[in-house]
């Protein structure tokens, strides 16, 4: 995740970005390279939310 995304991300945004990741997995029309793209981007994300859950 690039600094300047993570500054403009927040816990909310986050969240809503994974939820659209795993509509696209369910649908079971994503091909392999979206895959892997979208399974990086979910463990990103994933990451990020950890760290603002464990902040408070």
């Amino acid at each position: 995740m690039a600094k300047k995304e993570s500054e403009e991300l927040t816990y909310d945004k986050a969240l809503a970005e994974l939820n659209s990741i795993l509509e696209l997995l369910q649908n079971g029309q994503t091909g392999l390279d979206e895959l892997a793209k979208s399974l990086a981007r979910a463990g990103e994300l994933s990451a990020f939310c950890k760290k603002q859950v464990e902040g408070y």
